[in-house]
């Protein structure tokens, strides 16, 4: 790679001014060769670069060194040492870094290739290793800016640059404390999530927490309110950036930071509870920065879950016999108003009373929202309970939806049985919706 840079000189008889052109050349390589450790955040880290010349060195020249801004000094750190490791010898340089400075420049060696006794360096053309400390990690895994090595002659004219040499990080942190609560247990029901967390390292302003559950678990709402509990939060701003993904983008009082080991704490307003008492697990927990790289991923053994304990009650139900005098064969029709949303995979049980006495296969249909199928069914003598396998994907691209809205319209259509044969109540009968976890096969429409 070659580019000119013009040097401006001024004549002293004619007052114009004449352009010289200078050529700079990348006449070397650079390479990252070494850190400390790997580990996204891990600190007291050192670098090595080995530069290899690929013409001559010039006697005088000096070397600029610039190291990427995703790595960072120590807190406690204000100089950063390098060295330069020749064949023969090494030159040590110790560096102050100025806070404002973006990228950091670290470290100008002058006059290095002087070709001194100690070192015998002038003309230099053989591999040499930069190496500079101590700092922290980059906190992701994305690759970094770039290093910038820069080498002028004695003039101060710049001979030879690189901007090509990058790093990156193999491992970020964990944490292992993360907790979910629901300010209430019943399921389908409006709730209020309470999430608790402690990072295990430093988090800044406009950095952020994921917790995912399945699509089918959990439904966001469009908008996401959330609202800081902890003393440390200024704002907490929720938003949903992939279906069943929970965002939680922080900004905190006073500095902007917060410590590793401090305990957080928001809340979510209005997230409906899951549609059964089955528990729902999180299956990614994950803090990021502000450009949504990965720096912290949960580990605590169970991933933090919801599970409400109490079923939700239908109120709107009613029940008619197909035919209600005693002795007679019948079939019964429940119906009622969904207050939960019923998943494809729902499926019912109705309990039904010792009067009511069923003989061989049951038929069983449904209606729901207008749209009748039949369903395959099964009974339980025993335990004096009839089964209504799952609704089949028919209904659904019908009602052109993967869940029945609460609220919906259903019927239960089941039969026969014959009547108790004496006149008397027939008893109570019971509507379960339980689910069936099965795996979701893509439908042809």
């Amino acid at each position: 790679m070659r580019f000119s840079m013009p040097d401006t000189t001024t004549s002293l008889l004619s007052g114009v001014e004449t352009f010289v052109c200078r050529t700079i050349t990348v006449d070397f390589t650079a390479a990252f060769t070494k850190a400390t450790s790997y580990a996204a955040g891990a600190v007291n880290q050192s670098y090595d670069i080995t530069v290899s010349p690929i013409k001559t060195i010039p006697q005088g020249s000096s070397l600029r060194i610039a190291i990427p801004k995703e790595a960072v000094l120590n807190d406690t750190v204000t100089t950063v040492n390098c060295s330069i490791t020749f064949d023969s010898g090494t030159v040590t340089k110790q560096s102050v870094i100025p806070a404002s400075t973006n990228p950091y420049v670290v470290a100008e060696f002058t006059s290095l290739f002087t070709g001194t006794s100690a070192t015998d360096l002038a003309n230099y053309k053989k591999d040499f290793v930069i190496s500079c400390g101590t700092f922290r990690n980059p906190r992701s895994l994305a690759t970094t800016s770039s290093f910038e090595i820069q080498i002028t002659d004695t003039q101060g004219q710049t001979l030879n640059f690189n901007k090509g040499v990058t790093f990156k990080m193999t491992s970020i942190p964990t944490f292992s404390i993360a907790t979910l609560s629901t300010s209430t247990s019943t399921v389908g029901a409006l709730s209020t999530f309470t999430v608790t967390f402690t990072p295990t390292f430093k988090i800044y302003n406009d950095e952020a927490i994921q917790i995912e559950f399945s699509e089918y678990d959990i439904t966001l709402p469009d908008t996401i309110s959330c609202y800081p509990t902890s003393i440390n939060f200024q704002r907490v701003a929720c938003s949903q950036p992939d279906l069943g993904v929970l965002q939680a983008q922080f900004t905190f009082s006073g500095e902007g930071v917060v410590e590793g080991g401090t305990s957080l704490v928001f809340q979510v307003k209005n997230i409906r509870n899951p549609s059964s008492t089955q528990p729902v697990i999180s299956t990614r927990v994950q803090l990021i920065d502000s450009q949504s790289n990965a720096i912290g991923n949960f580990n605590g053994g169970t991933y933090p879950q919801i599970a409400p304990t109490q079923a939700a009650h239908v109120l709107t139900k009613e029940l008619i016999l197909e035919k209600s005098f005693a002795g007679a064969t019948t079939s019964a029709t429940i119906s009622y108003r969904t207050v939960n949303i019923m998943p494809r995979t729902a499926t019912f049980q109705i309990g039904y009373p010792t009067q009511a006495a069923f003989s061989g296969s049951p038929t069983c249909h449904t209606v729901i929202r207008g749209v009748t199928q039949n369903n395959k069914c099964s009974i339980d003598t025993a335990n004096k309970l009839i089964s209504i396998v799952y609704v089949t994907d028919d209904v659904f691209d019908w009602i052109d939806t993967d869940s029945v809205p609460q609220g919906s319209q259903v019927q239960l259509i089941f039969g026969p049985f014959t009547n108790n044969a004496s006149p008397s109540s027939v008893g109570a009968f019971t509507v379960t919706g339980t689910l069936v976890y099965r795996a979701r096969q893509t439908r042809q429409r």
